[in-house]
């Protein structure tokens, strides 16, 4: 009995120790494991590039072809054939319609004979007189009879003009019968079909041809903007539309900025006064590939873009760099301390490089950020990671290094 407590005893007191043993080497474990803290996160970070830029002003219109014909027969008669196909290309000249030529050709054939016998009968009247001039000469006839001949070789001359006349009339007639394209372009569907009776009483409408290239752009422009052109157009000594030094720019729906160019060629009269803007127009290269319709089609609504005006020294930004919300648009700027500031800004137009201009809020010397800006928010620490230049592309923040501390106590904890 004794035996046991004995052992009951030393089992107490070295349960005691063990305890006490533990609890020293948790304390001395961790003193030598106090965190560190941590790192801020890393920003990609670009000051605002600066150059001479062009503001432009979008405006809205239609496209209008820039000739469009009906043609239509204008003598009467059977149609004898159509010898193009609905929808095809065709050049100037082209044969496209023939209405029977066989009245037509025997009314010039008769007109020329007309001609013939006047002329005949001119010329005997010219030879008559001529013999009667001689004649009075030597007092073989009368003055009376030296008029009468006269006369009556000017009456002849005007029948052989009346005639030559006729002639010409049936000559046109005669080429009436046959249709003829009278510029390039597309044809539309035939109005008339082959055996038709056109021409009866009134010209009759036989088809449209449309010249699609080059194609006409018509928009309004608002008076400031207006000015504003025509101001630079003096600064810069532009010789004016006329000369093709106001590029225009054009978008179809579904497609991406502004791919076809073109230049101003017209610009109305007037300021129209009820809405205070003025019509303008621009024309396109429209070339059809391999006989198919071109891109630009007659009655499509198009944005157009034009260069209004030029700012100097102008700041731009990548166009990632924005944010918006209800406030309006907003850069995040990290200054001198390496802290996020929300800065808000007033943005211009979208360049052909991604790049937005700013107009307002933002200075040359300040960084923006434009990479992580996901782990960038107002007030924030931060590492900004610099860009020379904004046209480089943004610099990749390192990821964070794990923490020696933490390595060395997870190295002790598993060891």
């Amino acid at each position: 009995m004794r035996d046991l407590k004995e052992i009951y005893s030393l089992g107490v007191r070295f349960g005691h120790a063990l305890l006490l043993g533990s609890g020293a080497f948790l304390v001395l474990g961790c003193q030598g494991s106090t965190p560190s803290s941590p790192k801020p996160p890393e920003v990609g970070v670009v000051q605002p590039d600066t150059r001479t830029v062009k503001t432009y002003a979008t405006l809205t219109g239609n496209l209008t072809a820039t000739q469009t014909v009906t043609l239509k027969a204008r003598v009467r008669g059977f149609l004898r054939s159509i010898n193009f196909t609905d929808g095809a290309f065709v050049k100037q000249g082209d044969l496209l319609f023939v209405i029977e030529p066989e009245t037509y050709q025997a009314q010039l054939s008769a007109a020329e004979a007309e001609v013939a016998g006047a002329q005949v009968t001119l010329a005997h009247a010219q030879r008559e007189l001529d013999r009667v001039l001689e004649l009075v000469k030597k007092k073989a006839v009368s003055q009376s009879d030296v008029d009468e001949w006269q006369a009556q070789r000017d009456s002849a001359a005007a029948l052989v003009a009346k005639a030559k006349a006729s002639a010409d009339m049936a000559r046109i007639n005669l080429e009436y019968t046959q249709v003829t394209a009278p510029f390039d372009g597309r044809m539309d569907k035939h109005l008339q079909d082959v055996g038709a009776l056109v021409g009866e009483g009134q010209a009759i409408d036989l088809a449209v041809l449309t010249r699609l290239d080059p194609i006409w752009a018509h928009a309004n422009i608002n008076e400031k903007d207006l000015i504003k052109i025509k101001a630079r157009m003096r600064r810069n000594h532009e010789s004016g539309y006329h000369g093709k030094t106001v590029p225009l720019f054009l978008a179809i729906e579904g497609e991406e900025g502004f791919p076809h160019e073109g230049s101003l060629d017209f610009v109305a009269t007037a300021v129209n006064a009820n809405t205070g803007t003025i019509l303008v127009r621009g024309i396109f290269d429209n070339p059809a590939v391999e006989g198919r319709m071109p891109m630009l089609v007659p009655g499509m609504y198009v944005r157009m873009r034009v260069a209004i005006d030029e700012i100097q020294d102008a700041l731009l930004v990548p166009d990632e760099a924005l944010g918006m919300d209800q406030g309006g648009s907003f850069l995040l700027v990290v200054n001198e301390e390496d802290t996020v500031q929300r800065r808000t800004v007033t943005i211009g137009d979208l360049q052909d490089d991604g790049s937005r201009v700013v107009l307002k809020g933002l200075t040359p010397n300040d960084w923006v950020v434009n990479q992580g800006l996901q782990r960038a928010r107002p007030g924030l620490r931060v590492t900004p990671i610099k860009n020379t230049t904004s046209s480089q592309p943004p610099v990749q923040p390192a990821q964070s290094a794990p923490d020696p501390v933490k390595e060395d106590s997870s190295s002790s904890n598993a060891s």
